[in-house]
């Protein structure tokens, strides 16, 4: 959410819609906006290890260790047979059928989104589809959930600025 303004007694106003949000898929070296995504949660990421880790020592001290951690994975909620779902079909295949050096080279898939209002972003860095979504048959809309791992996935808060110096 931004603050987009202030009441009469000073309490913040704030607003955010899914129009400001954007998810981008670069393939191959093309880039296109993702969209029939299911209504509700369209997607998530997540980092796969504590980056940091905590080990206590004998007489209680305590030890932080900074692995450099970056992989993550982020799941896209598309409708099932939508474009989307029909185009990361065929990215899996392209990802796992007859490997060869030169094309797993040019399989790697990118993920970005970004919220225009707040300036949040989520980026997912040399990623490959690990496994086909569930099917399922029902009389409603059906949505398939696509995981892609990532070697570097990271999110950025944008315009958050509470602990800045200014």
């Amino acid at each position: 959410m931004a603050t987009v303004g202030t009441t009469s007694d000073q309490m913040p106003v704030d607003m955010n819609a899914s129009k400001f949000n954007h998810a981008y898929m670069t393939f191959q070296g093309v880039t296109q906006e993702m969209n029939q995504f299911q209504n509700g949660q369209a997607l998530t990421g997540q980092q796969n290890n504590t980056p940091e880790t905590l080990q206590e020592d004998y007489g209680g001290g305590a030890h932080f260790y900074d692995s450099n951690a970056k992989s993550g994975q982020i799941t896209l909620n598309f409708i099932d047979n939508s474009y989307w779902d029909t185009i990361l079909g065929n990215i899996y295949h392209i990802e796992h059928d007859n490997l060869t050096p030169e094309s797993v080279k040019n399989s790697f898939v990118h993920v970005t989104y970004k919220n225009d209002l707040t300036g949040k972003s989520m980026v997912g860095e040399y990623g490959r589809i690990t496994k086909m979504p569930n099917q399922t048959m029902n009389n409603t809309v059906s949505d398939v959930a696509w995981v892609i791992s990532f070697a570097k996935y990271d999110v950025d808060w944008g315009n958050s600025n509470a602990f800045s110096s200014n």
